[in-house]
């Protein structure tokens, strides 16, 4: 339970603007012992998945975090599990109906994740 709540608070904290790379170091630490930042992210790239496709988070919710995201952590360092989370958004930001049209791809991502 105590993972969920860390998840739900490095969502929210992202979406809310005050996400630094310090605060997601101490979300790991929070989210496991000896945690580390890619263990946090590769379980976040899952749960921003999960919940979007329950419909727990929209598009705009699940795409804006890992927006805030991967600047903060660095491109270079995001972990690979991360990155097909952050693709499977990012192609379709500019789409007329995100919600909708990004699902099957989402889906594929937790695929690929080993997730389903």
């Amino acid at each position: 339970m105590v993972n969920e709540i860390v998840l739900h608070d490095v969502l929210y904290s992202a979406l809310s603007g005050d996400l630094t790379k310090e605060a997601l170091l101490i979300y790991a630490r929070r989210y496991s012992e000896g945690g580390t930042i890619d263990q946090l992210l590769g379980d976040f790239a899952v749960f921003v998945c999960r919940h979007f496709l329950a419909h727990d988070i929209s598009f705009h919710e699940a795409n804006g975090a890992l927006n805030v995201i991967m600047p903060t952590v660095g491109h270079e360092q995001a972990p690979a599990p991360f990155w097909e989370a952050y693709v499977a958004f990012e192609d379709f930001e500019l789409s007329r109906d995100p919600d909708h049209e990004a699902r099957p791809r989402v889906e594929d991502a937790l695929r690929a994740l080993g997730a389903v």
